[in-house]
């Protein structure tokens, strides 16, 4: 008898001749293949659900994991644009506290490379320069002020030249320097004469060369008007003026210079003297005790080195 099955592995269909079965065996044959394949099947059927529902599963998680990887990616590009604006603000600070520390830096170099000079810094919302510096001569009396204006803006104002002209008359500067990093577009030096008495430099160590330039001028000025001022009066009036002025100030520095020079040279030598003396005391005790001993050892009666030899010996102090 012939009994049909299919393969568990590859699905075909085929057939076992089983010898000696009856039809009433061979019933209950098919009827427990079917049975076996209906069991097969449903296996088989629970086997492809629960594999489908596996990967069901994978692929919601999967589909969760891409959800959430687009929903981080996305607030990293969002906080790295918010630290990329901050960072942008602190790097680059406002125009006006920039300024305020351009001006600072200016006023510290002017006072390092004139310090016997006086120097007003203008406060924020007052009018005037930035820097007021008043440009004092030996004697102690005002040559001149020079007034600085700065600036750290990148495009360039004629505005600013109008500006410092008014101060400079407000203030009655002999001159003025514009500290700024905008230029002209014709002006293409470091440092130029923009106009009689206004000029303009670029920021940097070499303003204060530049300045001690203006500031030489403004003293030249000032000792050219004093010279005219003295040829313009009567020889006799401007020689007493002269002597009963900085003439007496700086012969009566002389004097005191040379008393305080002549008391110590003084004292140094009544010092010295007083040295001398003491030395000169002990040398006589010395040698009046080596005269007590060879007198001493004559007496007894033993030969001694004569007087006049002890005086040749040298004794060092």
């Amino acid at each position: 008898m012939k009994v049909n099955f299919n393969c568990e592995h590859c699905g075909k269909s085929n057939a076992i001749d089983i010898p000696g079965m009856d039809s009433d065996s061979s019933e209950e044959v098919q009827k427990l293949k079917k049975q076996l394949d209906l069991e097969r099947m449903k296996t088989r059927e629970e086997k492809t659900d629960k594999e489908n529902e596996t990967i069901y599963e994978l692929r919601k998680q999967l589909e969760e994991e891409k959800i959430k990887s687009n929903r981080s990616q996305a607030e990293l590009e969002k906080t790295s644009l918010s630290l990329a604006k901050v960072a942008s603000k602190s790097d680059s600070p406002s125009m006006e506290i920039q300024g305020e520390v351009a001006e600072e830096v200016l006023q510290k170099m002017l006072e390092e490379a004139f310090p016997n000079d006086a120097f007003k810094p203008i406060k924020k919302g007052q009018a005037g320069a930035d820097v007021k510096q008043t440009v004092m001569m030996p004697s102690g009396h005002e040559a001149g002020v020079i007034l600085y204006e700065s600036k750290n803006t990148k495009n360039w104002s004629n505005q600013w030249i109008e500006k410092l002209r008014a101060d400079m008359q407000e203030d009655g500067a002999t001159l003025g320097m514009l500290v700024s990093v905008a230029f002209p577009a014709k002006e293409k030096e470091i440092f130029v004469q923009i106009e009689e008495r206004i000029f303009l430099c670029k920021p940097g160590i070499h303003v204060a060369s530049f300045a001690r330039a203006l500031r030489e001028a403004v003293l030249m000025g000032a000792r050219k008007e004093i010279l005219d001022e003295f040829s313009s009066k009567d020889s006799k009036d401007n020689l007493y003026e002269y002597i009963t002025g900085d003439f007496i100030e700086q012969i009566s520095n002389i004097a005191r210079t040379h008393s305080n020079l002549t008391e110590e040279m003084q004292k140094e030598k009544n010092a010295f003297k007083k040295k001398w003396s003491a030395r000169e005391k002990t040398l006589e005790q010395l040698a009046n005790s080596m005269t007590g001993i060879v007198g001493s050892i004559s007496g007894i009666g033993v030969q001694s080195m004569k007087l006049d030899k002890i005086k040749e010996l040298s004794m060092d102090e």
